[in-house]
C-alpha cells in the first residue's frame, strides 16, 4: 500500500541523474585508482587530458594525429600514437609505450563522445618499461576544457 501512495508522487523530474562515469584502475585484484575527471586540451591536430593525482595515481593521454572526437585504438609499442601513461607517485611507471620482453597481448580504445565532454578510455594490460607489472584500467571521465580566452 505504502508503494502505491509514493510512486504516483515521483515525477521524471524526480529520477536520478546520470551517474558520474569513472575510469577503474587495477593492479591485479586490487583496485588502486579511480578518475572522474581530467584537464583537457585540444590545439590544432594535438589533444592531451591529464587527470588529477588519486591514491598516487595519474594518467594521462596524448593524441598527436587528433582528428576530432571519435574513437582512437590504443595499441602497445615505443611510437603509439595515441597513447596512454600512468604515474605512480609521480614516476613514469605504466604506458601503452612499453612492450614487454614476452608475447602479450595488449589493446584499448579512447572514445569520445559527440562534443568531446566524455572520454571513454581503456586498456588491458598496460606494463611497466621493464615488464614486471601491469595495470588493467577502463572507465570514462569527464573533460574539463580551458575556458576560451582566459
Amino acid at each position: 500500500m505504502l508503494v502505491a501512495v509514493l510512486a504516483p508522487s515521483l515525477s521524471p523530474a524526480q529520477a536520478k541523474p546520470d551517474p558520474t562515469p569513472e575510469v577503474t584502475v587495477f593492479s591485479g585484484e586490487n583496485q588502486v585508482a579511480v578518475f572522474t575527471t581530467a584537464r583537457c586540451r585540444k590545439s590544432g591536430g594535438d589533444f592531451k587530458a591529464l587527470t588529477p593525482v588519486v591514491n598516487g595515481y595519474r594518467l594521462f593521454v596524448s593524441i598527436e594525429a587528433f582528428r576530432g572526437f571519435r574513437t582512437y585504438d590504443l595499441e602497445q609499442g615505443q611510437d603509439a600514437d595515441p597513447y596512454a601513461s600512468i604515474t605512480q607517485n609521480g614516476e613514469a611507471a605504466f604506458s601503452t609505450l612499453y612492450v614487454p620482453p614476452f608475447p602479450a597481448p595488449g589493446f584499448g580504445q579512447v572514445r569520445f563522445n559527440r562534443k568531446g565532454k566524455i572520454m571513454g578510455i581503456g586498456f588491458q594490460i598496460m606494463f611497466n618499461r621493464d615488464g614486471t607489472d601491469g595495470l588493467v584500467f577502463a572507465g570514462g571521465l569527464r573533460c574539463q576544457y580551458k575556458k576560451k580566452g582566459k
